[in-house]
């Protein structure tokens, strides 16, 4: 599914990062929200393309930790 991502379109604003860069940072190893920030900045600011992240590292089978309580 990441890979058929279009090219131009925004997953974070506060940085400009494409979605393809996003999953890229992914198909490099970042396992988490926080390793994706780390890596390339995205969901560090404002927060709101940390449930886009979520969603890629869900599609590339990444299992999202859930709080509990």
């Amino acid at each position: 599914m990441l890979g058929m991502l279009n090219d131009m379109a925004i997953a974070c604003s506060c940085y400009g990062l494409r979605d393809s860069e996003i999953a890229e940072v992914i198909r490099d190893g970042a396992g988490s929200v926080d390793e994706v920030t780390e890596a390339c900045g995205a969901g560090g600011s404002c927060g709101s393309c940390r449930p886009t992240i979520e969603a890629f590292l869900t599609v590339q089978g990444v299992r999202i930790p859930v709080a509990v309580g």
